[in-house]
C-alpha cells in the first residue's frame, strides 16, 4: 500500500520483496482488499506477479469487496460524501475494478458482504472462482441469513459460498454455538477474524506496533474492560 493511508504500511518496493520470499518459501496465498489503501493494494498486488513471473495456476489470489473506495489512496472516502458510490450497482462495478486495478483474467475468491443481489451479479461474472461469505461484526450475520443465502444460492442456481470470514479468538467464541455447526453441515470452511487487541493475538498478528493495528481497525467488540483480567498466560486454558 502506501503510508499516505496508513503510515506503517508498506510501499511496493518492500512488498514485492516480502511477496517473493513468501512464495520462495512456498506461500502461495496472498490476499488484498478495495479498502487497503483505497485499492492500491490491488494495483502492488497485481505489479508483484507480473514482475516476478508468478506462475497464475500455483497461486491464489483473494481480495475484498465492501466499501467505498477514495479515488486517491489517503483520500477520507467517509467526509468526501461519495453517497452515489455506496449503492450497490456501484459496489458491484468496483468488483470489475479489482480485476483491472489486479491485471488479471479472474480472481481466485472474493470476500464480500452478504447481499442477495451481490451473490447473483457476482456470480453470474466468470472472472470468479469461489465466493466467501464476510462477517465484519458479529451482530450483522447470525446464524439465521447463512442458511437462507445458501438456499437462495442453490435454487437460482448461483455460485455458493466455500468459506465465511468469521469473527472468532480466544476471548470471543459465540460462532462456536451455531455458525460452525451450520458451516460444518454445509461443508463449508471459515477464515477466522481473529484480532482481540492485546489479548493473546499481539505476538502473532504480523506487525511491529499493536497500536498500529488497533487504531485502524477499531471494531474489533473486545473492550479494555472485558479483557483487563485476561493475558497471554492463559491462552492454553482459554483454548480448551
Amino acid at each position: 500500500g502506501t503510508s499516505e493511508w496508513q503510515y506503517w504500511v508498506l510501499g511496493e518496493e518492500e512488498v514485492i520483496i516480502h511477496i517473493k520470499a513468501f512464495y520462495d518459501v512456498g506461500i502461495n496465498t496472498f490476499d488484498a482488499a478495495d479498502i487497503y489503501s483505497n485499492g492500491l493494494s490491488d494495483v502492488i498486488l497485481g505489479n508483484a506477479i507480473k514482475k516476478l513471473s508468478l506462475p497464475r495456476d500455483e497461486i491464489v489470489v483473494m481480495t475484498k469487496v465492501y466499501r467505498v473506495v477514495g479515488r486517491t489512496p489517503s483520500e477520507d472516502v467517509g467526509s468526501c460524501g461519495f453517497v452515489a458510490l455506496s449503492d450497490l450497482t456501484q459496489q458491484i462495478a468496483y468488483f470489475r475494478i479489482h480485476q483491472e486495478r489486479l491485471q488479471l483474467d479472474y480472481v481466485d475468491a472474493v470476500v464480500f458482504v452478504p447481499t442477495r443481489c451481490s451473490i447473483k451479479d457476482r456470480s453470474d461474472s466468470h472472472s470468479v472462482m469461489f465466493l466467501i461469505l464476510m462477517q465484519l461484526q458479529s451482530r450483522q450475520c447470525k446464524v439465521t441469513p447463512y442458511p437462507y443465502l445458501w438456499h437462495y444460492a442453490i435454487t437460482n442456481p448461483l455460485t455458493t459460498f466455500i468459506s465465511m470470514q468469521n469473527h472468532h479468538n480466544l476471548v470471543y467464541r459465540e460462532e462456536e454455538r451455531e455458525i460452525f455447526p451450520t458451516l460444518e453441515m454445509f461443508g463449508v470452511g471459515c477464515v477466522a477474524w481473529s484480532m482481540a487487541q492485546d489479548i493473546a493475538t499481539a505476538p502473532i498478528v504480523g506487525t511491529t506496533s499493536l497500536k498500529h493495528l488497533q487504531d485502524l481497525l477499531g471494531m474489533c467488540l473486545v473492550s479494555k474492560e472485558q479483557t483487563s483480567e485476561l493475558s497471554l498466560i492463559k491462552v492454553p486454558s482459554v483454548s480448551l
